[in-house]
């Protein structure tokens, strides 16, 4: 029996693992810069 998928590397499923923890972590760097951008800008509008 030949491999389904020869070239998919060693092993695909530990660095599609990787990738969705990167993505993940960028994901929640991404939503907490915005949200402190919003917090920022209603401290200013509260100010003004």
């Amino acid at each position: 029996m030949a491999d389904p998928d020869p070239d998919s590397g060693p092993d695909p499923d530990r660095s599609d693992q990787r990738l969705a923890r990167r993505v993940i972590r960028v994901g929640f760097a991404c939503l907490a810069l915005a949200v402190l951008g919003m917090l920022a800008l209603g401290i200013a509008l509260l100010r003004s």
